[in-house]
């Protein structure tokens, strides 16, 4: 088995039409700061510059495009039909949600885009990546057939097997990696998956949140294991805690994180707790011949409201092309004092992140994102590595270029009234126009609209 196998981050770049509309309910942060001013030129540049500090470290990082939006193909759909300016007059009008669903740039969260099984892991020796269907919230079911796509165009060799979104249904709600750990020693030993599930819809006697709904579904992942060809001595099924998504925790990456042999984890992320960590250690113990670290954080040492809103397990672990592993987090939980001393701890009393560093991202986080959300995992051999689309790699040169298109192309400040703009549906199209071609990636515009079909 290679020993070249490192993990790659992909991130997500945040789309020109960033803005906070509070579609999604039990997202805490979302609610909050709905019909606020946003400001996409500094969430891109935010999200950009994370990017390219983890590639600075060394460490394999990769972007990817922003989605079309608006998604005016979508409000046909729905009845809404005529000149581009007739459509988004009459539907901010009549279903201003709809609006703010079909200029979502919530594809930015990358954490959300589907679940990647290494070819270490699968029975065929295949890298399997499943989109997600995102079907439980109305602007992010709109995201998996371009995912689709994309995965497809980016991942074009015998190397990987891209496998359709799971069939949409209450039942099979797929939210992707944030609701999946892998953990091993090295990436290039076998992994152990914890996979976390909000509910299980065939078992209605099971504990469900009151407050909140959850997201992904028993059904879901168990459908990934089976569909990867993932061995299922070496997976973790396991339900969120109830009281955690009522208190925000929409998806486990808000509760939990792991990188490698570690792992951190909130003592209230998940029923039965002592009992699902007990099988993980067990499993892991049993292929690996060592034990995970895991820290768990009681609700006396940081109490769940303080996990949701300093987004302290949403941090991303690194390991550094030095070997040094690092923590990156968001602000957030360097002001907030119970995080910062629980994090301040972890460096002191763990042998296996040695540092961490607090990054700006305000505006994602603004919309309940952070460092984590923005990423999807994916580790891979340096054949699988050099077989993936050269034009999404960051390079100095590409990092440039990206952000003189976000400087350049992307608005300061919008609200709600700028989606019905004729002129920023433009300067949206041009602006991801401008990036594929950035990424190489000019192919993915075929479905995109004409400039000169958005005049009346």
């Amino acid at each position: 088995m290679s020993t070249s196998v490192v993990e790659v981050n992909l991130d997500g770049l945040v789309g020109p039409s960033h803005h906070y509309a509070g579609l999604a309910f039990g997202n805490e942060a979302s609610l909050k700061h709905r019909a606020m001013p946003s400001s996409p030129r500094h969430a891109a540049i935010q999200g950009l510059e994370k990017a390219w500090q983890v590639a600075r470290m060394g460490i394999p990082q990769a972007v990817l495009p922003p989605q079309n939006r608006p998604r005016l193909d979508w409000l046909a759909e729905l009845g809404f039909v005529g000149p581009p300016s007739v459509v988004l007059s009459r539907v901010s009008q009549e279903a201003p949600q709809l609006l703010s669903a079909a200029y979502s740039a919530s594809p930015m969260w990358c954490a959300n885009a589907g679940t990647v099984s290494p070819s270490t892991d699968t029975s065929d020796r295949k890298v399997h990546v499943t989109p997600a269907n995102l079907n439980h919230g109305l602007h992010r079911s709109l995201e998996s057939e371009e995912t689709l796509k994309l995965f497809r165009a980016i991942f074009p060799s015998s190397h990987f097997e891209i496998h359709l979104p799971l069939p949409i249904g209450r039942n099979l709600q797929d939210e992707g990696a944030a609701n999946h750990t892998r953990l091993a020693p090295t990436q290039s030993k076998p992994g152990i998956h914890l996979f976390v599930y909000g509910v299980d819809s065939l078992s209605p006697e099971h504990a469900a949140p009151e407050k909140f709904p959850p997201r992904q579904t028993r059904l879901a992942s168990e459908a990934i294991i089976r569909r990867h060809g993932l061995d299922p001595a070496h997976c973790v099924v396991a339900q969120q805690h109830p009281d955690a998504v009522d208190a925000g925790v929409f998806h486990h990456d808000v509760i939990g994180v792991g990188h490698e042999d570690f792992m951190l984890i909130h003592g209230h992320a998940l029923m039965h707790q002592d009992a699902v960590l007990e099988e993980l250690q067990k499993k892991y113990t049993k292929v690996h011949r060592s034990k995970l670290e895991l820290v768990i954080l009681e609700p006396h040492e940081l109490s769940l409201t303080d996990a949701v809103s300093s987004y302290l397990f949403n941090s991303q672990i690194l390991t550094e092309a030095s070997g040094r592993r690092t923590m990156i987090c968001p602000s957030e939980s360097e002001s907030n004092p119970a995080a910062a001393r629980c994090l301040n701890r972890l460096v002191e009393s763990s042998s296996r992140v040695e540092s961490v560093r607090y990054l700006n991202l305000r505006e994602s986080m603004n919309n309940g994102g952070g460092p984590a959300c923005l990423r999807l995992r994916a580790p891979l051999s340096r054949g699988e590595r050099n077989a993936v689309h050269s034009g999404v790699w960051l390079t100095e040169s590409r990092y440039n270029t990206l952000r003189s298109i976000i400087e350049s192309m992307y608005r300061e400040q919008i609200t709600f009234e700028d989606l019905k703009d004729l002129d920023f549906l433009a300067e949206c199209s041009q602006a991801r126009k401008a990036i594929l071609h950035a990424l190489e990636l000019d192919d993915l515009e075929l479905d995109d609209l004409e400039l000169d079909g958005l005049k009346d």
